[in-house]
C-alpha cells in the first residue's frame, strides 16, 4: 500500500513511574507526540512525515500523559510513506529521543 510501518517500544528501567513526552513533544493538541515522529530516507536525503486520514495521524492512539510505570514497556507503532524500493535503510526521528540511524527495511 506504499507505506512503511514503524513500530517501537518504550522501556521503563527506572523505579519511579515517567511520563512519556510530557509536554516539549506536542505541536499539535489533538495529537500525540508520535504525529511529530518523521523518517528519513538517507539515500535521497528525503523528509517522510507521518501518514495522515481525514486530517488524523495514522499512529498508535495514546493518552496524554502517557505513563509509565517502573519496569513497564509500551509498544507504539506510525504509518510513513514508503521510500524508492531501492532504499533499504531509514533514520527515524521521534520527538523526545535521539535519533534511530540507519534501521533496515525488512518486507
Amino acid at each position: 500500500d506504499n507505506t512503511l510501518n514503524v513500530k517501537w517500544r518504550y522501556i521503563n528501567r527506572t523505579d519511579d513511574e515517567i511520563t512519556l513526552c510530557h509536554t516539549y513533544c506536542y505541536t499539535d493538541y489533538y495529537s500525540s507526540w508520535l504525529a511529530n515522529a518523521y523518517i528519513v530516507d538517507n539515500a535521497n536525503q528525503k523528509k517522510h512525515l507521518v501518514v495522515r486520514a481525514d486530517k488524523n495521524p495514522m499512529t498508535t492512539k495514546v493518552k496524554r500523559p502517557t505513563k509509565l510505570s517502573p519496569g513497564g514497556t509500551y509498544k507504539v507503532w506510525a504509518k510513513f510513506p514508503a521510500p524508492p524500493m531501492e532504499v533499504e535503510n531509514v533514520s527515524v526521528y521521534i520527538p523526545g529521543t535521539a535519533p534511530i540511524e540507519d534501521v533496515r527495511i525488512e518486507g
